[in-house]
């Protein structure tokens, strides 16, 4: 893989991808089920000591290097499974590098890593310059960056629980990875995607990080979707200089300062049927404390096709100017507002109802038209 990854992110690619994301919880029912997905063997179960781990290459998959089971191949995976990693304040626990074949790292317990200025930077698990790894069911702690991915594609991170480090997660660089269904609590700064594309963040527990729960920074054509984001000392969801994301199903709870905070240069976001409870100190009614921001404009916080319409779930809402721009204004200088709020929290056992598919279709039909190009390069 290059060392420079460029690639530019097309309204079209995001728009089909949302609706195909859409039509595949349409059809199995499981929109907004947050509940955390069946784990296999959780880690700290009949662990081994093992020393840190550097793979630097495909021709280092091996026993030495804690691999116990695999080939690298997409059906046989090497398999880098039930480790006990203390770094007793080295830089890192597990570190891959520049390789291509398929690899799992499962059920390990990893701790205590110390930041450093260059790589591996005090990372729990570092994967970089590398496709098609897994992380999944390992509990990694009190490191400076927890789980960091950077300049990787076709990474999967599943049910891991990650907690009490500086940084939980940063993907950096990538594209095409998955977080999904896991634990991310205490953390100083949750998860942070920069300068990513198309990734999915997917039924994570986010809970009790301090800066963030979960951050976009010149990030584009990424799904958050069906998570729960609560007790956040800021804000809950933050973009900076990100576009057309998909912000969508989301629980977003008592975070102390915005559920979702929007700032300028991030536009054509769609943050759609989520539910904000407490946010930012709310109160009941528009006069009190609004639980979004959204400084930068062109984002849709609500929608209308023909008679369908619909919006966001806000806990302080008083139930007043359903379907004017003065239902649920959006603080911040966009002049922002969720013109059709809804009048009850989206259930998680709720299937996603057919007509928001066709409102978000109409949403994204002016993307799909000639020279509506958005581009957007990473060096």
């Amino acid at each position: 893989m290059k060392e420079t990854v460029q690639f530019h992110c097309v309204s079209v690619l995001s728009a089909l991808s949302v609706l195909l994301i859409l039509m595949t919880l349409v059809c199995s029912g499981q929109a907004n089920n947050l509940e955390e997905p069946e784990k296999t063997v959780g880690a700290g179960t009949n662990l081994s000591p093992h020393s840190p781990i550097h793979i630097k290459g495909n021709g280092e998959f091996t026993s030495v290097n804690g691999v116990v089971s695999g080939s690298g191949t997409q059906s046989d995976p090497y398999v880098i499974e039930g480790w006990e990693i203390d770094a007793n304040g080295g830089t890192y626990c597990i570190w891959i590098e520049n390789t291509s074949s398929y690899f799992a790292v499962r059920n390990c317990t990893l701790k205590n890593t110390t930041a450093t200025s260059e790589s591996p930077y005090g990372c729990g698990i570092l994967l970089t310059n590398l496709t098609n790894g897994s992380v999944d069911s390992n509990n990694v702690s009190a490191c400076y960056i927890s789980l960091g991915v950077g300049n990787s594609e076709k990474i999967s991170i599943t049910a891991n629980t990650i907690s009490s480090s500086s940084y939980a997660v940063i993907i950096r660089d990538s594209t095409n990875c998955t977080l999904y269904g896991n634990t991310i609590k205490s953390n100083v700064y949750g998860v942070r995607l920069d300068t990513s594309a198309n990734n999915t963040v997917e039924k994570n527990l986010v809970t009790g990080n301090g800066a963030w729960g979960i951050l976009l920074y010149q990030t584009c054509d990424t799904q958050v979707m069906d998570n729960n984001v609560s007790d956040t000392v800021l804000q809950g969801i933050w973009l900076c200089g990100s576009n057309n994301n998909t912000i969508l199903y989301n629980t977003i709870i008592n975070n102390t300062g915005y559920g979702v905070y929007i700032e300028e240069n991030s536009t054509g976001n769609q943050v759609l049927y989520n539910n904000f409870i407490n946010n930012n100190g709310a109160g009941k009614g528009v006069s009190g404390k609004c639980q979004a921001y959204d400084d930068a404009g062109n984002n849709s916080w609500s929608f209308s096709f023909g008679t369908i319409k619909g919006g966001n779930y806000w806990s302080n809402w008083d139930g007043n100017g359903w379907g004017t721009q003065s239902a649920y204004p959006i603080d911040g200088g966009a002049g922002a507002s969720d013109w059709y709020p809804l009048s009850g929290p989206v259930s998680e056992t709720s299937t996603f109802p057919i007509h928001l598919l066709a409102a978000i279709t109409l949403l994204f039909i002016p993307r799909l038209l000639p020279g509506r190009r958005s581009h957007h390069s990473i060096a």
